[in-house]
């Protein structure tokens, strides 16, 4: 399982669930997060050290909605 956390309002805002920890795994929670929530540009994202969260499709599509990773 993948969650997003919004840890202003302390809610999810982002989840998938799969077998298997890939990166389509944390791409896909990320991607239901940003359809629920638009965040302001430079938002900060902090993921955790997994190779699913360093992935290319997950990098790229943070900075194209302008997240900052950490």
């Amino acid at each position: 399982m993948a969650v997003v956390l919004d840890l202003f309002l302390r809610r999810i805002i982002g989840w998938n669930l799969e077998i298997r920890m890939t990166a389509n795994l944390a791409t896909t929670a990320l991607q239901r997060a940003i359809a629920l929530r638009q965040s302001p540009p430079d938002c900060v994202h902090h993921a955790d050290r997994g190779s699913q969260y360093f992935s290319e499709a997950y990098r790229k599509l943070l900075s194209a909605h302008g997240l900052v990773n950490t």
